[in-house]
């Protein structure tokens, strides 16, 4: 993230040279870490009747776990571990100490955003990381109430051997300890060592913060206050730690001091764009548009924070970049869902220009998508407003493809949305194109195709855009490569006949009314004409509703070949998380 303060400063074919060898090499690397750690062999059925049996509802997300997750839980492990280890095994302040610094230094690193260390090694965002600093968290404050609790005992021992066996306590040995007559408790020491007290301080922090972040109440209704409160106290854990004599604290402050300035003094202060259109769309969706500038660089699946400071100025909202990173102008859509949406929506009503300050982009997709060679199909599904990365990869694999000669042989948009209101407001751009294998004299057809998946009519709506693919050519010239290239709308909800002929009919676009997609189909497609293009991996990105969601994630693991199996796809699975 950091590079891009200084991106724009080179030139576009310089940039390419240096960046994508690096984004290269991190992809090889970090692909491993996406295998999952439960075999295919193993039926989902047994995580899920342990889930009815325990009523715990993560059990049944263990089968989805991935080595690149465990990776992530192993440092919170080894801190505990290891404070137990000092705590109760052999017992030492300082040791423990030390451990309740690395569980706490593990939180700030899994919190940064525009300077993440996991971004940039491993390609994942800090939304990515939201689960796991909760954890981390959990963590810290486990870890600083085992020191608490050695401290407690180490004051006991010296107490009682009268300044012997302090557990590297700095507590004065002699009789004087406690005015010579009584013995040294945890509270005398808490009264008269400062050290102490500092800690108590630190700790009474971390509590507070963990608490408050843990309960969504605080987040969801009083919002500021919950900023406001979690920044302070943050500040106080950077003070009394300070003060409690924990010098590597100063590494933290520096990480943590170095986001805060990128984030809300280079970016939303100086790099981006401060003006933006409002427009509203009917139905509970807003469009926020502004200008590209030569500073404002993203990617497919990105999205960026938005605060309205005529709204609030500390309120930095997420929302996926619907637009394509060639387009002139950025667009992100906003769906009514809390205070800040509503009070956005009253506000397009009343002004078209409004003030904005910008953060990001953030994210990445969990597999390379530039790489052509490697993924020449690609599956994008959405649910509802989640269709807005769909939106953005879609667009822009159709521009490179045409004007850039990307490899595409395969392309599937799905959207899964109510009504037909928001399919009206909300377009999806519309693909249509289907070629021949070059290694064949004859047209290849899929069996079962998307569009043959049910009988019901397909209809087109006047304000869709659509996308010219016929012969699949590029720039104009005949390819001569397979193509298929499909974009399909499913409205769970019924429309009469009367809605369905005021829309004209085109082709492309496919709207299937009263249907939800048959993903197991789509999937099966996919593969299908996967093992005869020879292709291994199909990129599947999935945003929207959890049920949505989680039902693509378990069908890419059972349809995926596994480890033990030598020919095969696998659906790489890419999914969207703003639930923090």
């Amino acid at each position: 993230m950091v590079l891009q303060v200084f991106e724009p400063c080179f030139p576009e074919k310089t940039r390419h040279t240096l960046v994508r060898p690096l984004l290269a090499v991190r992809w090889v690397f970090s692909r491993p870490l996406q295998t999952r750690l439960i075999p295919k062999f193993i039926p989902l059925e047994l995580f899920q009747k342990a889930t009815e049996y325990t009523k715990l509802p993560w059990i049944k997300y263990i089968p989805l776990l991935t080595y690149g997750q465990l990776f992530l839980f192993l440092p919170i492990i080894y801190t505990l571990i290891q404070q137990v280890y000092w705590t109760f095994v052999v017992p030492s302040c300082k040791q423990s100490g030390w451990c309740a610094f690395y569980a706490l230094l593990y939180v700030f690193l899994l919190a940064n955003k525009s300077n993440s260390v996991f971004a940039f090694l491993f390609g994942m965002s800090y939304e990515r990381l939201v689960p796991y600093h909760n954890l981390a968290t959990w963590n810290a404050v486990a870890t600083g109430i085992l020191h608490a609790y050695a401290v407690g005992n180490a004051t006991h021992a010296a107490s009682v051997a009268m300044g012997g066996g302090n557990g590297g306590m700095h507590i004065a040995p002699g009789s004087n300890m406690a005015g010579g007559k009584d013995p040294v408790t945890f509270f005398w020491y808490l009264w008269h060592m400062p050290e102490a007290r500092t800690g108590v301080v630190l700790l009474a922090s971390i509590i507070v913060l963990f608490l408050t972040s843990v309960f969504r109440f605080f987040r969801k209704y009083q919002f500021d206050l919950w900023l406001y409160l979690h920044f302070a106290l943050i500040f106080n854990v950077f003070v009394f730690g300070f003060l409690h004599r924990i010098t590597p604290m100063a590494a933290i402050v520096a990480w943590f001091g170095l986001d805060i300035v990128l984030r809300y003094v280079i970016w939303a202060g100086f790099m981006y764009e401060h003006k933006a259109q409002l427009k509203p769309l009917g139905d509970g969706l807003v469009e926020i548009r502004f200008k590209k500038t030569k500073w404002f660089n993203y990617h497919m699946g990105q999205f960026l924070r938005v605060a309205i400071p005529k709204i609030s100025v500390t309120q930095f909202h997420p929302f996926t970049i619907s637009s394509a990173p060639h387009e002139e102008y950025v667009t992100v859509h906003c769906k009514v869902l809390g205070n800040w949406t509503k009070k956005l929506a009253i506000l397009a009503q009343k002004q078209q220009e409004v003030a904005i300050m910008i953060e990001g982009p953030y994210s990445s997709l969990s597999f390379d998508i530039e790489e052509d060679a490697r993924y020449p199909m690609i599956i994008c599904v959405g649910g509802g407003i989640g269709i807005t990365p769909t939106r953005s990869i879609v667009s822009q694999l159709i521009h490179e493809h045409k004007h850039s000669g990307r490899k595409l042989n395969y392309l599937r948009a799905i959207w899964a949305v109510r009504d037909i209101e928001m399919a009206k407001r909300l377009h999806l751009p519309s693909i249509a194109g289907h070629g021949t294998l070059t290694d064949s004299d004859t047209e290849y057809e899929s069996e079962g195709s998307v569009s043959d998946f049910n009988g019901l009519p397909s209809i087109e709506f006047d304000n869709m855009t659509e996308i010219d693919l016929e012969n699949c050519e590029v720039d104009g010239e005949d390819t001569n490569e397979y193509c298929d290239f499909q974009s399909n709308i499913y409205m769970s909800k019924g429309i009469s006949e009367d809605e369905a002929h005021i829309h004209s009919f085109k082709p492309g676009n496919h709207v299937f009314i009263g249907e939800r997609p048959n993903m197991e189909a789509i999937l099966l497609d996919a593969k299908h004409q996967a093992l005869k293009l020879g292709v291994t991996r199909i990129p599947v990105v999935v945003c929207g509703p959890t049920l949505l969601v989680d039902s693509t994630a378990v069908l890419c693991r059972n349809l995926s070949r596994s480890v033990f199996e030598k020919e095969g796809v696998v659906f790489e699975l890419h999914t969207e998380i703003f639930d923090y």
